[in-house]
């Protein structure tokens, strides 16, 4: 369906890699600031920095970070005209965060352009 500023009005995934690599870096990041034994064996195979009570604050940090990102989008989709798709952009981007995010500002510039 065409929004009424004649962009379809559908939500533009990033590529699978994005997906994989947030996802899997969100994981492992909790798992590095929420379990002793993997930041354990962490800092004495990989490396000693930083310590595991700022990899938690780290972690908190992108809650209010991706959600800014989320509302941000759905806002810049509704303001384009992407009402039906726009809920589903901010859930990618609560997700992934910038790889959507970058996905909506370069559809908002081809518009604009």
């Amino acid at each position: 369906m065409e929004s009424s500023s004649g962009l379809e009005d559908r939500i533009e995934r990033p590529h699978i890699v994005w997906w994989v690599l947030v996802i899997g870096g969100i994981i492992l990041f909790a798992l590095w600031a929420l379990s002793t034994p993997f930041y354990e064996w962490y800092q004495s195979t990989v490396h000693p920095l930083p310590s595991q009570t700022l990899v938690g604050w780290m972690l908190i940090a992108l809650l209010p970070i991706h959600t800014f990102e989320a509302v941000y989008v759905v806002r810049l989709a509704r303001k384009l005209g992407l009402v039906e798709s726009a809920s589903l952009w901010g859930i990618q981007t609560l997700i992934l965060g910038y790889p959507s995010t970058k996905l909506m500002l370069d559809r908002a510039r081809s518009q604009s352009a």
